[in-house]
């Protein structure tokens, strides 16, 4: 999958829950806690069918680390 159809899904997930103005660059710190990030990371494996580990979530600072994340998860089958 590309990384721009990466991005559209990510960022109706996003908007579906409540964050429509959120862009690229922005930090999660930024918009939700921990609890809402954890909730994210979970619709995100359900939605595009990867896993993310604990190790995961914490290296990820802003919606393109997520974006990145996703991609790399993609291409490496997981």
């Amino acid at each position: 999958m590309e990384e721009t159809e990466i991005s559209r899904q990510l960022f109706e997930l996003l908007k579906g829950n409540g964050y429509a103005d959120v862009t690229k660059h922005d930090s999660f710190k930024e918009f939700m806690d921990s609890l809402d990030k954890l909730e994210l990371f979970i619709m995100v494996d359900r939605h595009f069918g990867i896993h993310t580990s604990d190790e995961d979530v914490l290296g990820v600072d802003t919606v393109q680390d997520l974006v990145d994340l996703i991609s790399q998860k993609l291409s490496a089958g997981k």
